[in-house]
């Protein structure tokens, strides 16, 4: 055995040591409390070597193996079982390394269009790719169930962002950011004095947004941002008055002054926050998902500082051609006593021309980036805490495929979707339970200075106490037109039973999880972008193509008609709303707007969305800019009406949420997304 060479995995030769092997033993033997004595030595030798002829000259690493394996179980079969474990754990890290590499190595050599705003020909996309194919797989790995992992392999559920979930952090929040900025705060191993001026305020807010958004994965609000930066407004006009009256101006004339000094500083703010907002790539390569909501105060700085968002999104950014911006997402709290129309009317004429703000009713709590909210939370004071509260995850169910898998299988169709809801529960209760054991230093601003109620901890303390009791879990729902069909041969817009048993068989499990284990738990829309191909893929894996329900290349988005539908606004707004009310976890309504320029009808159309139905209202709309000449509009079709040049951005609403479907004339949708923006009537 000692002229003996072996082949190692990466094609290398080394000479044959048998005292590898004894090492190699030992550590199995110490793994089941075993010693490995020279009697055992002595035996596992005279075994190896009955395998290995005289004339033999060289034997792959596999094979050695082997032999090993079946001599440590003729030697002592405990710790042949041990060395047997080891060795396919060794290589289901193999295999997993091998998947990675190849997942690697084609993220390298295409463009990634599983998210619009993502570009991921940055490096820091690149990298972020890489780690998150490593992560998932780990977290597949290590964090799920061999029957989770089989579950999410075959599509029934999807675990969204589980790269992000083996990190331990959660996923997105709304916030009062002068629970932070009230008094001064600690960012980043500094002090911050709370600002005294707009300028400075504003520059705050910008610090605290990327910082937050940075230690998330998902949407960061800020919550009627008006009645935050008021104030400071207020003690800047003041400022101005004050410098202006020492400088012996009538008062009248100062106090104009101030105001319209103010009013140019507010405004410089604001767009300089848009604008980095709209650049500063994070570390992912992507830009803060970041939600403002505004329009409850009545306040005139308020209302100054609302108009103010407004006006610069209109505008746009830039020289000659004016682009409009995607981040942060603006949405406006109408009143019920319609005391800021004036509002209102600036934000129908923003929506128009840049598709944002939606619009949400003054009794119900601020979204948290797309479409996700939060539970009821009620204080020992009775009020209920809708803010100052995050978000741990979403999983997401595939209804076709849960119920034509029972079908064709003989399965109890109910009993199915119960093993799957309580599958999705089991991995949000394992989940509040990781990030619970996270430090508050890992994300200070929200849990050592205030953001998050209760968030007052020290940089060591567990999160836990905060996260258990007052954030949310999400069980998401797709593809609700498509089981509609499936079950029945009618449409979504023709029958509402089937989703609605489906969704009612839901929420009746979720209540009982609710009431077990006291975490909060609620139904969610899923705003699928890349989903929606990867679902429709796994459905046609196991069933094939069934027309009308997985012969397009996706699947319709949670609760919503079908986009292809040839409905109006009012017929969607009616046909959405029980189901919309159902997904209190998340949801949107969005409706197609076909004249722009008609604004009082699409007032109507919001109030009537908002105040009558109590909808969370978008609105949609091709916009598009041509970088050669400047013209804009609402739909190219290939090419600018003016000046014949390709050249141009689109943007409109990819799923709950806006994105560039086209920039520089290039397509950045997947082909899943291409597929149902091409069909689009209703939507």
């Amino acid at each position: 055995m000692a002229m003996l060479k072996v082949v190692k995995k990466d094609g290398t030769l080394e000479v044959f040591d048998f005292e590898k092997i004894v090492v190699a033993v030992a550590k199995s033997a110490a793994r089941v409390g075993i010693d490995l004595t020279d009697e055992k030595i002595f035996e596992l030798h005279k075994e190896v070597s009955k395998f290995i002829l005289p004339e033999t000259k060289m034997f792959t690493v596999d094979r050695i193996h082997s032999i090993v394996e079946m001599a440590t179980h003729r030697v002592d079969p405990q710790i042949g079982a041990s060395y047997s474990g080891f060795r396919n754990w060794k290589k289901e890290m193999a295999d997993m390394m091998e998947t990675i590499v190849a997942d690697v190595n084609s993220s390298m050599n295409k463009k990634d269009r599983s998210n619009s705003n993502l570009n991921s020909l940055l490096f820091s996309a690149m990298r972020t790719n890489v780690s998150k194919i490593l992560l998932k797989e780990m977290y597949m790995k290590y964090f799920l169930t061999e029957e989770e992992r089989q579950a999410v392999k075959d599509g029934f559920i999807y675990v969204h962002d589980m790269d992000n979930r083996l990190i331990g952090t959660h996923n997105c929040c709304v916030v009062k950011l002068e629970n932070i900025m009230d008094g001064g705060f600690w960012i980043n191993g500094f002090f911050c004095k709370e600002p005294k001026h707009i300028t400075n305020a504003v520059g705050v807010v910008g610090d605290i947004i990327v910082t937050a958004a940075s230690a998330q994965y998902g949407g960061y609000t800020a919550c009627e941002i008006d009645t935050t930066l008021a104030k400071y407004c207020a003690k800047t006009a003041n400022s101005w008055y004050m410098e202006l009256k020492k400088l012996g101006i009538a008062d009248s004339v100062a106090k104009k002054t101030a105001i319209d000094l103010t009013k140019k500083e507010l405004k410089d703010a604001l767009q300089g926050l848009e604008f980095q907002l709209n650049t500063r790539e994070s570390s992912r390569g992507d830009y803060p998902f970041v939600t403002i909501t505004f329009g409850k105060d009545t306040d005139l700085w308020a209302k100054e500082v609302a108009k103010t968002i407004l006006e610069i999104r209109r505008e746009g950014h830039g020289d000659k051609v004016k682009q409009k911006v995607v981040f942060p997402k603006l949405v406006m709290i109408i009143r019920e006593d319609d005391a800021n129309d004036d509002v209102f009317d600036d934000a129908i004429a923003t929506s128009m021309v840049a598709l944002y703000p939606d619009y949400i009713d003054d009794k119900v709590a601020s979204p948290m980036g797309c479409r996700s909210f939060l539970s009821d939370y009620e204080l020992p004071n009775g009020e209920n805490l809708l803010h100052s509260r995050g978000n741990i995850g979403v999983t997401t169910l595939n209804p076709p495929l849960i119920f034509q898998n029972a079908k064709v299988n003989g399965l109890n169709y109910e009993s199915e979707i119960i093993k799957y809801v309580d599958m999705c529960i089991s991995i949000q209760d394992r989940t509040y339970d990781y990030i619970g054991k996270q430090k508050a230093g890992s994300n200070p601003l929200m849990f050592c200075e205030g953001g998050f109620y209760g968030g007052n901890l020290k940089a060591d303390d567990e999160i836990g106490p905060i996260v258990k009791k007052y954030f949310t879990a999400s069980i998401g729902i797709t593809a609700l037109h498509e089981l509609t069909v499936l079950v029945s041969g009618f449409s979504l817009l023709e029958l509402k039973e089937i989703a609605n048993h489906f969704i009612d068989t839901v929420q009746n499990r979720i209540d009982f999880h609710k009431e077990r284990t006291g975490y909060s738990y609620s139904i969610y829309g899923t705003p699928a972008e890349s989903l929606c191909g990867t679902q429709v893929q796994q459905f046609r894996k196991m069933f094939g193509i069934i027309p009308g329900v997985s012969d397009r290349d996706y699947f319709s988005n949670s609760f919503h008609c079908h986009v292809s539908e040839e409905i109006h606004a009012f017929e969607k707004q009616d046909n959405e709303v029980d189901l919309f009310h159902k997904h209190s976890g998340g949801h949107i309504q969005y409706i197609r707007i076909d004249n722009p320029k008609n604004i009082e009808a699409v007032k109507m159309l919001v109030k009537r969305g908002v105040k009558e139905l109590g909808l969370y209202q978008g609105t949609n709309l091709n916009a598009c800019t041509c970088n050669a000449c400047g013209h804009t509009g609402n739909d190219f079709d290939g090419k600018c009406p003016v000046c014949n040049a390709v050249d141009y951005n689109e943007f409109n609403r990819i799923c709950g949420y806006l994105g560039f479907s086209r920039k520089n004339g290039d397509w950045t949708l997947n082909q899943a997304k291409l597929s149902e923006v091409a069909d689009r009537k209703s939507m």
